[in-house]
């Protein structure tokens, strides 16, 4: 079963080779910081930090008491965003299609694809927890 979830990862493998990319700016623009003081960076400083230390600090309060109450509800936290994944990826790429959302930066056929095979995947195995 887990190796079938493995598979969804390959989706982002497929984006870089999808996406024609200029690799002097992106390599620029992943390699030089820039800073502001606005909005935007200010939310993006959240979500950086929402994503790499939130996780951290789970497990390291997991393994901190130890005990097993917490972490089985870790593992169902975890269980309940694996389960919740795949409809809200149905939700982004109907809205990655649609021209009044995205305007002309619509996603491609390939990377629909792409997309919409990885939801399967991800809806497969949700439902393979309910049915094995």
């Amino acid at each position: 079963m887990l190796k079938w979830a493995t598979v969804s990862l390959f989706a982002y493998v497929a984006v870089v080779f999808a996406v024609q990319v200029p690799l002097g700016p992106a390599l620029h623009g992943a390699l030089v910081p820039t800073f502001a003081f606005d909005g935007e960076h200010a939310t993006a400083l959240a979500a950086v930090l929402g994503t790499t230390i939130s996780p951290y600090l789970f497990f390291w309060q997991a393994g901190q008491e130890l005990h097993r109450r917490h972490l089985k509800a870790l593992y169902w936290s975890a269980v309940l965003n694996g389960v919740l994944a795949a409809p809200l990826m149905a939700v982004i790429m109907l809205l990655a299609g649609n021209p009044r959302v995205m305007g002309r930066l619509t996603v491609s056929r390939p990377l629909a694809a792409a997309g919409w095979a990885a939801t399967a995947i991800m809806a497969l195995v949700s439902l393979g927890l309910f049915v094995l």
